[in-house]
């Protein structure tokens, strides 16, 4: 040994060195083939609503997401509306040997504008999102009928003039259609 080296100080780095260098290995091969771990990343893509659609307020909205995992790898699917969650759901409408699809009808969304997004949890506690889709939810037009007046009664042959006011609280009239009864 040199002069002014004290002994064992290199080899206990080295050999501290090894252990961490195997107790490394142990835990990335554990996470790797643990029987916990996914063969591969969940992916979701929300299928309903389609990107940009519109629904009438005051009707569902029907959510649908595809996760490309059997079903036995799914712990959950969750439905969010602006950040917000709508539905959690532990059961698929259906599945394959590769995939499920979740579904869910949002029981009448107030008018507004909403992204949608879907979220898989899978049995190992991964989540992963899905992107972003933007579901419009319209208020419905209103049309009342000015003149003629409820009850008013015209002797045939008679012309009779229809007025009508009609508006549309988040957009504009396109067209306004008469019927008659029959």
């Amino acid at each position: 040994r040199p002069a002014g080296r004290r002994a064992g100080g290199r080899g206990k780095m080295m050999r501290l060195a090894r252990t961490f260098s195997r107790i490394a290995a142990f835990f990335l091969f554990a996470l790797l083939f643990s029987p916990f771990a996914p063969a591969f990343a969940a992916s979701i893509t929300v299928t309903a609503p389609t990107p940009g659609q519109v629904i009438v307020a005051g009707s569902n909205a029907p959510l649908a997401a595809t996760v490309n995992l059997p079903a036995d790898k799914v712990k959950k699917v969750e439905f969010f509306r602006n950040g917000y969650r709508i539905a959690s759901l532990t059961t698929p409408t259906s599945s394959t040997a590769t995939s499920t699809t979740w579904t869910h009808s949002w029981v009448k969304p107030a008018a507004n504008t909403y992204l949608i997004t879907a979220e898989v949890t899978d049995t190992a506690g991964v989540v992963t999102e899905s992107a972003q889709v933007r579901l419009e939810v319209d208020k419905p037009p209103t049309v009342t009928l000015v003149t003629p007046k409820a009850g008013a009664t015209y002797k045939a042959p008679a012309s009779v003039f229809l007025d009508v006011e009609a508006s549309d609280p988040d957009g504009s009239i396109a067209r306004v259609a008469y019927f008659a009864a029959s």
